[in-house]
């Protein structure tokens, strides 16, 4: 129910999810290309910030389960949401999973809200550390394409209008 309804405050430092609803509802009305932007905690083996955009972002409503329309990458941290080089993560089509609605028990094992097709290959809501566990796991925030192996320390996204 939080990720429909979103939850944290944008000013504040922390977990912010602005919430699929008002993602729908911005979406719906008019175009919106996605950016994502990543920071590792290895910063000597991933320097800098990485980028993901894509010219296609749009949610469906509530009743189609927020179903993910994403297309059209660009960046330099490699496309784990659509076009993947392997057979994970492609995520164009597939409903977001909750702890209270995920038929492949992604949200409950890998601890977040996300649209789950691999359980860790690029997912963004999951649960945020860089322990032993987290890494032997990958139970911990991911985006497969940089480095599936190595957790994720900040991850912002933004809708841009077009």
């Amino acid at each position: 129910m939080e990720y429909a309804f979103g939850f944290g405050r944008l000013s504040e430092k922390g977990d912010f999810w602005l919430g699929n609803n008002k993602t729908y509802a911005l979406t719906s009305q008019k175009r919106y290309k996605l950016r994502i932007e990543m920071t590792y905690f290895d910063y000597v083996s991933h320097p800098g910030t990485y980028v993901a955009e894509y010219s296609t972002f749009q949610l469906e409503d509530a009743s189609n389960l927020f179903r993910l329309k994403i297309g059209g990458y660009n960046g330099t941290a490699g496309d784990s949401m659509y076009n993947t080089p392997e057979s994970f993560g492609k995520l164009n089509g597939k409903a977001f999973g909750t702890y209270d609605r995920d038929s492949g028990k992604c949200a409950y094992d890998y601890g977040g809200g996300w649209w789950w097709d691999s359980c860790y290959y690029g997912a963004l809501n999951n649960r945020y550390g860089n322990d032993d566990a987290c890494q032997k796991t990958w139970q911990c925030i991911t985006w497969g394409t940089v480095h599936k192996d190595d957790p994720i320390k900040t991850t912002v996204m933004k809708l841009i209008p077009l």
